[in-house]
């Protein structure tokens, strides 16, 4: 049977791409020419019936989002058995993050801060990022921030959505107090790891 040796991608990468190309090395003792199958998710992806034994082969497919299992088998002129290279993973991620932002406040979001004792002068925030790509551990990351006309972030009632990890689906809610009048700059960005 032949041997498979594959060169890239390396194993576990993490890609924005939707088409990639994977590289390998098949040989084989006795047939200079071999049938090459990749496989992703176990599924036929692309195939060369015609790869030079020991040189580089390139096969071209399109990867669906998520976390990918695949790998390369070659087959010989007899059809033996035939050669499977190591299984590798290929995460793809190519839909930026979805963020929506809801305001909830007095007076359509027009607030009174130099009166403290005014119900008018906190607003309050709910967010809600959803992400394609469930990226469990590794999360992506999601940063909150209000910043007042002279460009200096003001504060969160809690100062922890500042910079917060997000796996699939995250769901979050903060307040502030603004010390002056003006206008304010919300600011909520969501960066996956893709």
């Amino acid at each position: 049977a032949p041997t498979v040796i594959l060169l890239s991608p390396v194993n576990n990468t993490i890609s924005n791409q939707s088409t990639h190309s994977f590289q390998f090395n098949a040989t084989d003792n006795v047939f200079p020419i071999l049938s090459c199958t990749l496989f992703v998710n176990s599924s036929s992806a692309a195939t060369n019936s015609s790869a030079s034994s020991g040189e580089i082969t390139t096969l071209t497919a399109n990867i669906t989002e998520g976390v990918n299992t695949w790998f390369i088998t070659c087959t010989d002129g007899v059809n033996n058995p035939p050669g499977q290279s190591e299984p590798r993973l290929l995460t793809t991620d190519y839909t930026i993050p979805d963020v929506t932002v809801s305001l909830t406040g007095h007076n359509n979001f027009v607030i009174a801060p130099q009166n403290i004792n005014s119900p008018y002068n906190e607003l309050h925030m709910f967010f809600t990022a959803n992400e394609l790509v469930d990226w469990g551990k590794q999360g992506a990351i999601a940063a909150i921030e209000i910043i007042n006309s002279t460009g200096q972030r003001e504060d969160f009632f809690f100062s922890n959505l500042a910079n917060t990890s997000v796996s699939k689906d995250w769901d979050a809610s903060t307040g502030a107090t603004f010390a002056a009048d003006g206008a304010y700059t919300i600011r909520v960005t969501v960066n996956d790891t893709a």
